[in-house]
């Protein structure tokens, strides 16, 4: 009897691949929700996105509205997203800077910066992208640079001992307004929230120090957990540091439709945010499958930097969802290749990834990018990953210790013939904005 199949679609770069699955073999396909199933009062019922960030502003949670915190003289450092995340930032700047100049907030008055943490800097076209042409022109617009340490103010040190070192313009302000959007985070659990200054606008020493070996490689530190979790803490109590933080973020669907947004304050906001979130991307799953397949598309897909986000959806969980020595197959197109040179070194040149882990573990020295390689490194001691990917050579993907397959179908044959014909499948069309819940392992 020949076997049926499930034909199922995964994300990849700006469109999608399909896979055939054996039905004999399908766990399940899980996907995030398309609304959630409660929403806060002031935002019941509307669909009409500007609606949904205005009610927000309007609506602040733990916080007074800015009609009460904002005056026509106040300096106002307006933090924004850059181009790995999704965020509609033109939009929200839309109906922010409405309100604002409304209260008598003149432009001159506005910074806006890319919260680029370590990442690199925007190019023209980019900002344009993120901004729209008319506030690109019309508003001081600055790239965040962690190593620039002019461009640093020193402020304290967190109970956990991380230095505080913040963007001297956002110090400068007399009021910082974060926005952003509340995803998934494989280290600090959500992004969003108190993320736009740590890493956004901190300095390398801060990040780092923050990302630290012990602080990823501790088991609170993983998606969906804020509870307990050192990365987390660290971010929020930095951000307390630094003080006048009013958030506005918003929370997308699988369509990157704003379904929710909440503001105010940097903690008690992000919270009812993140409630609404869970509602959307926290999916049972039974028990663990043999093999995982990850979809991840852009902007996640930049480069495996970020598109890592992807497999380490099923591991990085209080309870991973593939077994020990599983597969994972990561569908990511990576146009801007490996992303981190420091992340690259660091994995190929050990032989084997526990080889990584012990040197970053004894190290007293930090390394930019470690947490990459770390994590990387976590997931390879447990899972082998296949990479299916136009952006990255195949002689650099063995040297990350990973596979190249030239399509997903013959990345899931080959997994198939590694785990054995009986092996069960889970995927997880679009991986970084889902959060697999395991029942029963």
């Amino acid at each position: 009897m020949l076997n049926e199949y499930k034909k199922v679609k995964i994300s990849y770069g700006h469109g999608s691949l399909d896979v055939d699955i054996p039905k004999k073999n399908l766990l399940d396909v899980i996907e995030p929700l398309i609304y959630p199933n409660k929403l806060p009062e002031w935002l019941d019922g509307l669909k009409n996105e500007e609606q949904i960030i205005f009610q927000a502003i309007k609506n602040p949670i733990g916080m007074p509205p800015l009609e009460k915190i904002v005056n026509q003289k106040n300096r106002i450092a307006v933090i924004v997203d850059d181009i790995t995340r999704p965020t509609p930032t033109k939009k929200i700047l839309d109906v922010l800077f409405k309100e604002l100049h409304e209260l008598g907030v003149g432009k001159k008055n506005i910074t806006i910066v890319f919260a680029n943490g370590g990442h690199r800097k925007l190019s023209l076209i980019e900002k344009e992208k993120l901004l729209g042409k008319t506030i690109l022109e019309n508003y001081k617009v600055i790239d965040h640079d962690a190593r620039n340490k002019r461009n640093l103010v020193m402020l304290a040190t967190t109970s956990r001992g991380t230095p505080v070192l913040i963007n001297k313009d956002v110090y400068e302000a007399d009021i910082r307004i974060l926005t952003g959007m509340i995803k998934p985070h494989s280290q600090a659990g959500y992004s969003g929230g108190g993320k736009a200054i740590l890493p956004g606008v901190s300095g390398i020493e801060t990040i780092v120090a923050d990302h630290n070996y012990n602080a990823v490689a501790d088991p609170h530190s993983v998606y969906g957990v804020i509870q307990g979790n050192p990365i987390r803490d660290d971010i929020e109590e930095a951000a307390k540091i630094l003080g006048n933080c009013f958030i506005i973020n918003v929370v997308l669907n699988n369509q990157k439709e704003i379904v929710a947004a909440v503001a105010g304050d940097m903690v008690k906001a992000h919270r009812i945010g993140c409630d609404i979130l869970d509602q959307m991307v926290k999916i049972r799953v039974p028990y663990q499958a043999d093999i995982v397949i990850t979809g991840c598309g852009y902007p996640t897909d930049l480069n495996l930097y970020q598109a890592m986000n992807a497999p380490a959806s099923a591991v990085r969980l209080p309870s991973p969802i593939v077994r020990e020595k599983g597969i994972i197959i990561v569908a990511a197109s990576c146009p801007e290749g490996v992303g981190h040179p420091e992340f690259y070194h660091l994995v190929s040149e050990a032989f084997e990834p526990r080889d990584i882990l012990v040197k970053l573990q004894n190290s007293h020295e930090f390394i930019d990018g470690q947490w990459a390689a770390q994590i990387w490194a976590q997931m390879l001691e447990h899972v082998k990953i296949i990479l299916v990917c136009d952006g990255i050579k195949e002689q650099d993907i063995k040297s990350l210790k990973a596979e190249l397959a030239p399509s997903i179908q013959s990345a899931l044959n080959l997994a198939l013939d590694e785990s054995g014909a009986e092996s069960k499948i889970l995927v997880m069309p679009n991986a970084p904005y889902t959060i697999p819940v395991l029942e029963k392992q």
